[in-house]
Formats: C-alpha cells, structure tokens, sequence
C-alpha cells in the first residue's frame, strides 16, 4: 500500500477520529440487532385485562394474573429469573404465587429458566408433547440444536403433558395449546380470551414461525415432516381471531415501537390484527422462498458443502469480543455468546467467513474482559465443559496480570482447560492464540517492556504460548496472530507506532487505547483462525469479503490484510499449502 507524502497526526486527533468512524460504522453495523438485549431489563407493563409483559428487551415472557394464583409464559434464560420476578413485583404481584409455568417451544432462550422457576414456586410444568423429551433432556432431544453444546440448558421434569388443542385453566383464565409445530417439533402458539374495559380481546402468542438458520427442510433425516409442519403451523396461524398480537420475542410484533404508544386513554397499540395477518403472511412468504429453494438444490450453503456441522468454542477475553471497535456487537445473532452478554466480535468474523466459504460452522464463545484462562477453569467451567468438537483460546494479554510478562499461569491453566475440555470429547482439537503486543506496554515509560520493542514482546508472548502448548498433549498448536499484526507493519500496511501518529496510506491495528485491536486488528487476527482452523486460503474470501465490506473496510485495505495473513500462515511450520476456494455471496 504505498503512499506519497508522509503525513502524520497527533495522538489526540487520531483518538477524536477513531471515535468518530466508530460512530459512524456502528450507525450502520449496529442495525444487526444482537444478543445483548435479550438480558437488557425492560420495564413492567400491563398489556390489557390480566395479561401483563414480564420479559426482557428481546425475550418475552408473559404473566396470566388470576385470584387463584398466576400463569408464568416463558421462564426465558436462566440469568433472566432475577429479571422476571422483579417485574412480576413491580406490577404488584407475588413470583411465588405462579402456579403454573409454560413455554412457547423448547429452546433454550425461552426455557432454560424452567428448572430455576419450578424450583423457586412450585409451578406445575406443562409443555406440548412433541417437546418434552427436549425440555427434560435439556436440549438434547432437539432434532437441530441438540448436538450444539451451546444450546443446552438445565432439565427440568415437565408435569403436565400437552396436545394440540389441549387447555391450561386457572382461576377463571383460559389459555388455549395450538400445535404450531417446525421451529420446534412442539412448538406451541397460545390464544386466551382477555377481558379489558368491558369488551374481550383474543390474545395471540405466536410460538415462532422461523426457518432458522441450517434448517433442512428436505430430506431431513432428524425430522422428515418438517416441511409438512411448517405448512399446517401457517394454515393454523391465519384461521386463529387475533386482537392482541403478541410473540416469543418482542420483535415479532414490535415491542419497542408500540411500548411507547401505551398511554392512558390512548388506543392500545397491542390491539394490531392487520399487523398480525401482515406477519404471518411475510413469514410464510420466507418460508416457501426457502422451500423452493432447498428443492431446487440452490439453498444458500447446500451446494459445494465442504463439511459436515462442527461445534467450535471461543475462551478469552476483550482481545476476541472485539473491544474499542463496531465489532463488539456485531453480527452477535449469528453466534451463541454462553454468557449472555450479546457480543459478537472475532467469532462472528469467524461464522461469517466460514459461511462464505460455505462450512457448517456452529460458533459459541465464552469471553470475560480482563481475564485470563484462569479465571475461565474457575469461575466457567460447568459452561465450556462440554464435547465441543474445536475450541480456540487465549489468556491474559500480559500474560500475567500481576505478574506481566511471568508465563507460568498461562502455562498452568492452559493445561487445566485441555484436560477438561478433552475429557468431555477425548477428540477435540484445541489451539491457542499468540496475541499482539500491547502498545502501550511497549512506548511508556511504566509499560512492562518498555525500552524493549513490538517484536521482542511479540516473541515473549508467542514463547509463552509455545511452553504452554508444549505442556499438554491435548493441544494442537498455536495460532500467531501476534506475528501477522508484525508482518503487516513490516510490509507497510500498518503503523508499528500509534503514539507519534498514524503514517499517511497505513492503519493502525491498534484501537485509540493503543491496547485493544483496531477493526483492522481484530479482521487481521479472525483471518489468521479461519485459515489455520479450515486450512483454506484466506486471500480466496477476496475483495467482496462480505464483513470488510460492513465493517467499513475498503477493498484494498481487506486484500492486503488477507495477503498477510496468508503469509504468516503458510511460514507457520509444517503448513506446506492452504486450500482456495470460492467464496459464496460476496458483498460487491
């Protein structure tokens, strides 16, 4: 990337202008809505008559108050019980007096809460029938996401078995269970008749009616009536009388716009039966585009597959979530984040890229800021201990919080981790990541190597991450992503020094904390794991890259990167070659 004149900023100024393109990548990149929120409180409301909102910002969860006790709709995550049971005392209810507990299907996002509620009150458990041995297998049972250790969630013994049709009734409330069966196998859209104001509104919570991602509608071994589901689950949805229109998850029938609206003497905004029929109508409309489309062979990711489904788990620290850049947040649906905390960052990079070169990838991480991997063995081992099928981690950015540049925690834990995470699948393949050196480590005066360099502490840190392989035999190797951020500052594409200001034609791979990674940094760092992951070539992902093309990064700046990070993966020892492919659904 060559430049004419050198012109340099002052570290001020560079600090003012990386906010300012991160405000305004993120004005873009944030509309892919992400986890965060399904943990976001949300305020208590009433929606009409006895039938109030209890649930977060992005999971819903219903309240059915009645003289004889209350009817608790969706437990949600485990980490949301606190939240629903605040709202349920807001509203000036007992939690305790739930007396019965349903769910809207059997994922984890809507039921891993049920153990913690049964447990708490005491509610009979009543789930439909096909779903059961889900919910009592704790996800297991799930004809997709069962083999996803990032979907599982506690079991729970259902009490009461549900059909189609069947009644749930409590203290003069009537809920009826409409089998809407293909998002599950169990699926199940309620209906209730909601006395307000003198008149009764037919309440409809949609289940879900959503072909998720890596769905196979045809020829699907796991569940072969799945196609035929999801059409009698439409037929069902579009004869059911709706006023009040509700669902799973706030965005199905706009929570955030409508919550507003919700004013005394205003109408109910809730009350939308054009909305409803609009709804079902769009997603059906999804759903027979992708049929056909599974029929005809043209599926996105069918053709050319080049692997069968693999579980792979990320353990870090902000250094992966994507701190200090847009990346933080984004694309955070497309990943599991096992902490709830909604961040996207390197392994959403990795699901994208991954999907672009057209692998099955199931991608979770378990990512605690400031954190080494002993802090992960301590406080997170009942989450990342499970048969993952490849796990990537890193610890502490100086190796040792107290003790910089010290490797023997590193080396510690990093053997602790392996030994779990084999015990739980004897074949896991487990890599670490050699970080960058910090520049802020390295340029002032109290930085631990300071008078040193960028290289040497590149080479210290990459030490350490070599010991720590060495001293166990579960894992495979070592990922330098520390010595790509040094080749392309070594090539001119990036500025080894951010304190004196950024060289004209050059990025920064750093973040205006001159700690964390820039985009740049963090795009560089994802490059290098999926091409040691995959063993394909990153430089084939090409110009239209699809995530350089949304987090801002022009052509020229992605193919550079790429070009680096096949050149440090193919100087790696043993690599003698790396597979091109070509890439599905570029960006331009």
């Amino acid at each position: 990337m060559a430049h004419l004149t050198r012109c340099r900023y002052t570290p001020g100024f560079c600090c003012i202008l990386a906010l300012l393109v991160c405000g305004l990548m993120l004005t873009g990149v944030g509309r892919a809505q992400g986890r965060n929120d399904w943990l976001e409180p949300f305020p208590a409301f009433t929606i009409a008559g006895n039938l109030h909102y209890v649930g977060s910002k992005g999971l819903a969860s219903y309240l059915v108050t009645t003289p004889k006790g209350h009817i608790l709709l969706n437990a949600s995550l485990e980490a949301n019980v606190p939240l629903i049971s605040k709202s349920v005392e807001d509203l000036g209810f007992k939690f305790s007096d739930i007396k019965i507990l349903l769910i809207s299907h059997a994922h984890w996002d809507h039921n891993a809460g049920c153990a913690l509620v049964k447990e708490q009150t005491g509610a009979t458990y009543a789930v439909m029938v096909q779903d059961v041995a889900v919910v009592e297998s704790g996800g297991r049972a799930d004809f997709h996401y069962g083999r996803f250790p990032g979907s599982l969630y506690p079991s729970a013994k259902v009490d009461r078995v549900l059909h189609d049709g069947d009644t749930v009734e409590l203290g003069g409330s009537v809920l009826t269970a409409h089998l809407t069966a293909g998002h599950t196998k169990g699926c199940t859209t309620w209906s209730l008749p909601v006395s307000d104001a003198g008149r009764t509104l037919n309440a409809v919570i949609i289940g879900s009616p959503n072909v998720n991602s890596g769905y196979k509608l045809v020829d699907n071994a796991a569940y072969p009536e799945i196609a035929g589901d999801f059409e009698r689950m439409f037929r069902t949805l579009k004869v059911l009388p709706c006023d009040l229109f509700l669902g799973s998850h706030g965005t199905y029938f706009g929570l955030l716009e409508k919550f507003p609206r919700l004013k005394p003497g205003a109408a109910n905004p809730f009350i939308d039966s054009t909305g409803y029929r609009r709804y079902v109508a769009d997603k059906e409309q999804v759903f027979r585009t992708e049929l056909a489309a599974q029929q005809s062979g043209s599926a996105p990711g069918k053709k050319n597959k080049r692997a069968s489904t693999l579980s792979v788990l990320f353990i870090g620290n902000s250094f992966l979530f994507g701190s200090g850049s847009p990346l933080r947040h984004y694309r955070a649906d497309t990943v599991t984040d096992l902490n709830g905390t909604g961040f996207g960052g390197v392994p959403a990079l990795i699901k994208s890229f991954t999907a672009q070169a057209e692998l099955d990838f199931v991608v979770s991480q378990e990512t605690v800021s400031g954190q080494g991997l002993d802090h992960h063995l301590a406080e997170k081992a009942g989450v990342i201990g499970r048969p993952w099928d490849r796990v990537v981690m890193l610890g502490y950015s100086l190796l040792n919080r107290a003790k910089p540049g010290d490797p023997a925690l590193l080396i510690q834990s990093a053997k602790e981790v392996a030994e779990l995470l084999h015990s739980k699948n004897p074949q896991v393949d487990i890599r670490l990541i050699a970080t960058w050196a910090r520049a802020d480590a390295v340029y002032p005066a109290n930085g631990h190597w300071h008078g040193k360099s960028v290289e040497q502490m590149t080479r210290d840190v990459r030490v350490a991450y070599d010991q720590a392989a060495a001293g166990s035999p579960h894992i495979r190797g070592v990922i330098p992503v520390g010595e790509a951020w040094l080749r392309a500052m070594n090539s001119g594409i990036a500025d080894p020094n951010p304190y004196d200001g950024i060289e004209f034609g050059k990025v920064s791979l750093w973040t205006h904390d001159f700690y964390h990674g820039s985009t740049f940094g963090y795009y560089l760092e994802a490059l290098m794991i999926f091409g040691d992951l995959t063993g394909l070539d990153p430089r084939s992902l090409g110009k239209g890259e699809r995530s350089a093309f949304e987090l801002g990064l022009s052509a020229a700046q992605a193919t550079a990167l790429q070009n680096v990070a096949y050149d440090e993966l193919m100087a790696m020892k043993g690599r003698t070659s790396l597979k091109s492919f070509t890439p599905a659904n570029p960006a331009r």
